[in-house]
């Protein structure tokens, strides 16, 4: 009875030993491999394992009653080539997560919290910079209305003559360039940094030996990708990229080599050396204090041999067979794994797929850094389809092309988005031709005598080309319009605008030396003719005309429509204006009509 209850006492005593051990090498892998537990746990069972075997091998061992001399040869084999081995191994991680604990941790700790704090200044900054913008653009502002005498100028900075107050127009457009620079997705951007460094640092103040190696390693890659967005806010406007932000960090220090790299010597090692002695004489507590049997052979009264014997030859040829068996299957799966890992495309899906099938798989390390970086490419993403969805101007059908080409986003992408339907993404990637043969103002014909001459003016982009097309639109379905088809240039015009409004697609601007001209009849009341001449001309010969009006003899090349207006037809002109320009296109229109 004393014999069974010292054997639980020893147990127990060994079992602790090797939980202490277990979670001082788990610490130190945890350090060594920058929280990839998929790595120190797995090392740290097994070293667990080892030790557990070594020792009950040892224990029996040591109770072999028959052949004794040979047996304690192998005895002292494993103990010295065996545990002597995996004493040393287990010493490397287990000082190492001492030398770090002791040694490193504060410096460790004092780094990392700065430069935590720098990325929340980098914030900071950018939103000092916006504010120093937007008070340099509200002087110029300032100094634009004081001389508001200089007309042109005035009118270059984006003020209206008839936009109400100057005070009033100021506050718009600083506001225009605040936003601008620090738009929802900037916000949305600064919310989930903010979020992730308040959940680092307190990581960081409480050293939390789980989180601590995964935060040191991502600490400088997340610094400089906010940087390089927030670079790209600050270009949103002409002032930004005249200047765009700038912003270097102070602290810059690799602290994962700090925390993988093995030093020899000092306090950590002495510390170490003496608590994995102990830890070690617990864990062969069952060994040492052990029974050890007699050099006995006698038989009994019934034959059979005295005392506790080795197992035979057959039950190691049993384990050895069993032993095969169980390294083949290990071999089989493993190229059913390799065939599964190498299959599959790395996507999040196919990733997920694997560590659910192999959640102790060889590739399980590969995998999850595959995830978290689709993870990211998906914030990425849904910024970028949240910008095109606020900004749709700064995407033309190129651009567009240019990301789903590089599979930033997709088509589906864009549809799921609820930015566009599939099938106006695909009119807008894929446009039709549309015409091209644009005439000069010396090649119009000499517009009939008795027409009416209708004249579609305005700034390059304000849409007179959208708004001829939806009119003439109109006047076919209510069959007013008969066309002269005696005009072939004229006539194709008029076709290919009608086809732009028909299949929703923006007709393409005029040419930017060039002038339309197209000729008709209005059906009036008793089907009574009235034959119109229609000329629409690009934007900027209107700034031209425009220009020439402010400063007389600054632009020689106007348009011609002051002579061609030279006639005793009746006049009506349209002028096409978008508030949303920078040009005061009221401005220049008042002043052409005088």
């Amino acid at each position: 009875m004393g014999k069974l209850e010292d054997f639980k006492f020893a147990d127990i005593i060994s079992l602790v030993g090797i939980i202490l051990l277990g979670i001082g090498v788990f610490l130190g892998l945890n350090y060594i491999f920058l929280g990839s537990l998929v790595t120190s746990i797995p090392i740290t069972i097994f070293s667990m394992g080892v030790a557990l075997g070594l020792v009950f091998l040892l224990t029996k061992i040591k109770a072999v009653e028959i052949n004794q001399k040979k047996y304690q040869l192998v005895e002292i084999i494993i103990l010295i080539a065996g545990y002597g081995v995996f004493c040393i191994i287990t010493f490397f991680f287990f000082t190492h997560f001492l030398n770090v604990e002791l040694q490193r941790k504060n410096a460790i700790t004092d780094i990392a919290v700065k430069e935590l704090n720098e990325g929340s200044q980098l914030f900071d900054n950018f939103e000092a910079y916006v504010d120093k913008k937007c008070n340099t653009y509200s002087i110029e502002l300032d100094n634009a209305i004081k001389n508001k005498s200089d007309l042109q100028t005035y009118l270059k900075f984006g003020f209206k003559l008839d936009g109400g107050k100057d005070e009033d127009q100021k506050r718009i457009m600083v506001d225009v360039l605040h936003k601008k620079m620090q738009s929802p997705v900037y916000d949305l951007l600064k919310s989930n940094a903010n979020s992730i460094i308040t959940s680092e640092l307190n990581s960081v103040n409480a050293w939390n030996w789980i989180k601590i190696p995964k935060i040191l390693r991502n600490i400088c890659l997340q610094r400089e990708e906010w940087k390089n967005q927030i670079i790209t806010f600050s270009q949103a406007t002409q002032q930004g990229k005249n200047d765009p932000f700038s912003f270097e960090f102070k602290n810059n220090e690799d602290l994962t080599s700090m925390l993988r790299e093995f030093q020899l010597g000092g306090q950590s090692m002495f510390l170490g050396l003496i608590i994995l002695l102990i830890i070690h004489f617990m864990i062969l507590w069952p060994y040492i204090f052990g029974y050890r049997a007699a050099n006995l052979n006698v038989d009994g009264k019934d034959g059979q041999q005295v005392g506790i014997t080795w197992p035979e030859e057959s039950i190691l040829q049993e384990m050895t067979e069993k032993f095969r068996k169980e390294k083949q299957e290990k071999k089989v799966k493993d190229i059913e794994e390799d065939k599964f890992w190498n299959q599959s495309k790395h996507t999040k899906e196919s990733c997920e797929q694997y560590i659910h099938k192999y959640p102790n798989g060889k590739y399980f390390s590969q995998a999850q850094i595959y995830i978290e970086e689709n993870q990211q490419k998906n914030i990425e993403k849904k910024l970028l389809l949240l910008d095109i969805k606020l900004n749709p101007e700064n995407y033309p059908a190129q651009k567009i092309k240019d990301l789903i080409n590089s599979r930033k986003i997709s088509k589906l992408d864009l549809i799921e988005s609820q930015i566009i339907t599939e099938a106006a993404l695909e009119l807008f990637l894929n446009p039709p031709t549309f015409f091209q043969n644009q005439s000069d103002w010396k090649d119009l014909p000499r517009i009939p005598q008795g027409n009416t001459d209708v004249y579609f003016l305005g700034i390059p982009g304000s849409g007179k080309s959208c708004v001829l097309a939806g009119l003439l639109h109109q006047a076919d379905n209510r069959g007013i319009k008969d066309p002269d088809i005696k005009s072939p240039h004229g006539f194709r015009y008029l076709n290919e605008l009608q086809h732009c409004i028909e299949i929703g697609y923006v007709p393409v601007s005029t040419d930017t030396e060039k002038v339309n001209y197209l000729s008709l009849d209005l059906l009036g009341k008793n089907r009574r003719r009235h034959p119109v001449s229609i000329i629409e001309m690009s934007g900027e010969y209107f700034n031209r005309t425009f220009e020439s009006v402010i400063s007389p003899g600054t632009n020689s090349r106007s348009i011609g429509a002051i002579d061609y207006l030279q006639n005793t037809n009746r006049k009506a002109i349209f002028f096409v204006i978008d508030y949303s320009l920078q040009r005061n296109s009221t401005a220049s229109v008042m002043l052409i009509m005088n």
